[in-house]
């Protein structure tokens, strides 16, 4: 019993800022446990707005090939390690809300798994940058030493990044300050350490004190003779 056992071995104890969010394998969103140590939730996602539709739609469009790359590799993982047996109906939206958090993040297959970074979109602060671990989970019983394709799942450990985000935009933020998509320019150039080098739209320059003078209206002008009388600009005119 021990060695099925050790199959699945329990995750850590989250931290008070980690969350879970848990996908099918086809990348739909199942369920998400919010860390319980924080005033504010980490995503703020409700089960509604999240649950059957693809996670890359809450990863930022400049992010979004690597996690697709990382939960591409766990499910290969799996593809290749597990027996392929009927779809478990326990991977799907309604039972697995009745799951035990416990239970969901054991892990199976501990060697396959990753861990990538990535802007995710919270419910009230726009994107914020996260550190995601991707492993694999499993509804099978504990004591199943070999656990099918079609009871596994993806799960991801989710916690604020350390590190400094290129992103600086907000949903609560003016459409204006993100037009033209200029902040996933200026993540590209940081990711590919190129140097990116904004272009400044041309602009009138004010006069300043020191801008040639202005010349006088009649300086240069060709000076015009006194007008002929009335009587020679008619005869020039001809017969009317």
């Amino acid at each position: 019993m021990e060695a099925r056992m050790s199959q699945f071995p329990l995750a850590t104890p989250a931290a008070a800022a980690e969350a879970h969010l848990f996908l099918a394998l086809d990348r739909r969103c199942l369920r998400l446990d919010e860390p319980s140590g924080r005033s504010a939730p980490l995503l703020g996602h409700s089960l509604l707005s999240l649950v059957n539709r693809d996670v890359l739609d809450f990863v930022r469009a400049h992010d979004a090939h690597r996690v697709r790359q990382a939960l591409d590799a766990v499910c290969g993982g799996l593809a290749a390690r597990l027996v392929r047996g009927p779809h478990s109906a326990a991977v799907g939206p309604d039972a697995f809300q009745a799951l035990a958090s416990a239970r969901l993040c054991r892990r199976v297959c501990p060697d396959i798994g990753g861990r990538v970074r990535a802007h995710l979109r919270t419910a009230a602060r726009g994107c914020e940058l996260f550190d995601i671990d991707v492993y694999a989970g499993s509804v099978a019983a504990a004591d199943c030493a070999v656990p099918t394709l079609g009871e596994a799942y993806i799960v991801c450990r989710i916690a604020p990044s350390d590190a400094p985000s290129a992103s600086g935009s907000s949903a609560l933020e003016p459409a204006a300050k993100r037009h033209c998509g200029a902040l996933d320019l200026l993540v590209a150039a940081t990711d590919g350490g190129a140097a990116y080098t904004p272009v400044t739209p041309p602009s009138e320059s004010p006069l300043t004190t020191e801008s040639p003078p202005l010349a006088s209206p009649l300086s240069g002008s060709p000076q015009l003779g006194p007008l002929p009388p009335l009587s020679t600009m008619l005869r020039l005119l001809g017969p009317i």
